[in-house]
């Protein structure tokens, strides 16, 4: 019992004092503090169980026991996240809820790594409300998906201090814009807003296609929209498949809607349209509706009655995400370090800028520094001997615009960071060895290729003395320990040259 029901204590009491105490909110009796809250024994008849939720009837063997029990549950995950495949540039949404007592807390991980809400990109919010009685839920929303980067596995973690933990895990494939497979749906452009007075009927557009035909749902607020759940929604699957209509409007449909079409082959989310459900207008309102607009201007109302003349302005600002840094340079290039420099030349400037950069042939995210504030910055914590590409983007309060052209360039070299390895000594004749050596595994430099001019150096062993000529170019130093006399002593005796390979940072 105590497995399916979570943590549990009991309580012994006897039977009479006990359904007194519950009456007349008294206490009686004594007891003991165990595991078990054990107390006297009686011959009542009666069995009294208390949970938390919900009230349960559980059989005894022996009936002359009074029982309190206080029962949690672990979490139970009720909604699982599914795997998504999306294009580059649009949006991706997981789903997860989970049931339990106390109610589950849920993150979110990517690749076991725990998801931040204050990451620009990744939008993590509640979503109770859509979850069910008893239950929580989360919602991961990435906006907007970027290839290679975004391509990994999700994990909803749900937990509340009973038990462990529950997960379940969804894979996000992202295909490039230009790269979408053959029958991957598509969503023509909706109105960025609409607007319907109380009690008339609004309709949503989504003209969704793809092969197969997509199956088509709602986001209202970001959350999935249940038609089902209220009467005055509908899905018309005519001649405007996939469309919402919302009949009698009222104030409380106000909110962002999202079409979402899915196949076999991918999940696309259509941009978002305002809807706004505004009360009957009364007589000497008048709206002005502007569409297409290109270029900021002022909009001046006049209101005219027999006892005068009033007018009031109104400023229409044209904005639009910044445009992409140009001129990306880098400068002062050291083993570890680089000064990047751009220029920007849109209409206004940028709140900041960010710099993006990773090893140019890594399969990896890219590091990335936000904030930036000047037309200039030392990118640091460089890896030596490296080839990177760096990208500048500028952000207002509109967002992010789009990156620049990269900047590619190598840092400087290093002395190794690793000695050299597989070490190997061959002798060739009786007087003559080869020793060779592989490069390290961190070398912070190119190799110095092989050259016709050999290097001398002499080595002193005891009283003996031996050339020793190196093949690929310079020349390290060689240290032979007093313990190996006896191999100097044989080559002493034959007498030649030592040579051996050498390795230059």
């Amino acid at each position: 019992m105590g497995s399916k029901l979570g943590s549990m204590r009991s309580l012994r009491y006897n039977s009479e004092s006990f359904l007194q105490t519950l009456c007349c909110g008294e206490t009686h009796g004594k007891y003991e503090e165990e595991e078990e809250f054990l107390l006297e024994e009686t011959d009542s008849p009666h069995i009294i169980i208390v949970t938390e939720i919900p009230l349960l009837g559980i059989p005894t063997m022996n009936d002359t026991n009074l029982y309190i029990q206080y029962m949690t549950h672990p979490p139970e995950i009720t909604i699982r996240p599914r795997n998504l495949q999306v294009r580059a540039n649009g949006i991706a949404a997981f789903y997860c809820a989970a049931r339990g007592d106390p109610k589950p807390n849920i993150q979110w991980r990517k690749n076991g790594k725990r998801v931040s809400s204050m990451q620009s990109r990744y939008q993590v919010s509640g979503m109770e409300s859509a979850a069910g009685p008893g239950a929580n839920g989360a919602v991961l929303r990435i906006e907007p998906v970027r290839a290679q980067r975004d391509d990994a596995t999700y994990e909803c973690v749900a937990e509340n201090g009973v038990g462990d933990a529950v997960t379940a895990i969804a894979t996000l494939s992202v295909f490039e814009a230009d790269k979408a497979p053959p029958g991957f749906p598509t969503i023509s452009p909706p109105p960025t807003t609409m607007v319907v007075e109380v009690g008339h009927t609004a309709t949503l557009p989504c003209q969704a296609s793809g092969n197969p035909t997509p199956k088509v749902r709602w986001l209202w607020n970001s959350l999935p929209l249940d038609v089902a759940m209220n009467p005055r929604y509908a899905l018309l699957n005519d001649k405007m498949l996939g469309a919402l209509q919302i009949v009698k409007s009222e104030e409380e449909d106000q909110g962002k809607f999202e079409c979402v079409a899915e196949n076999s082959i991918g999940t696309e989310f259509s941009k978002p349209t305002s809807l706004y459900v505004k009360d009957n207008p009364p007589l000497g309102i008048n709206t002005l509706k502007l569409e297409d607009i290109k270029e900021s201007a002022n909009y001046t109302c006049e209101a005219a009655s027999v006892l005068g003349v009033i007018e009031a302005t109104a400023e229409v600002k044209v904005q639009s995400l910044p445009g992409a840094p140009t001129d990306v340079r880098a400068s002062e290039v050291t083993a570890t370090t680089v000064r990047l420099a751009w220029s920007y030349n849109g209409p206004e400037e940028p709140q900041y800028y960010v710099i993006q950069y990773k090893p140019k042939y890594a399969n990896q995210a890219y590091s990335e520094i936000s904030g930036v504030i000047t037309l200039y910055y030392s990118v640091t914590n460089l890896s030596p001997y490296t080839e990177y590409e760096m990208y500048v983007i500028a952000v207002n309060n509109i967002g992010r615009g789009p990156p620049s052209e990269p900047a590619v360039l190598t840092t400087g070299e290093t002395g190794p960071g690793s000695a050299p390895r597989n070490v190997q000594v061959r002798p060739i004749s009786s007087s003559t060895m080869v020793i060779q050596w592989d490069e390290p595994e961190t070398p912070n430099g190119q190799v110095t290729p092989p050259t016709d001019e050999l290097e001398h150096r002499e080595v002193y062993l005891e009283t003996v003395r031996y050339n020793c000529r190196a093949f690929l170019g310079t020349v390290v130093t060689m240290r032979i320990p007093h313990d190996h006399k006896d191999v100097v002593e044989d080559l002493y005796s034959f007498y030649n040259n030592i040579r051996y390979l050498s390795y230059k940072p």
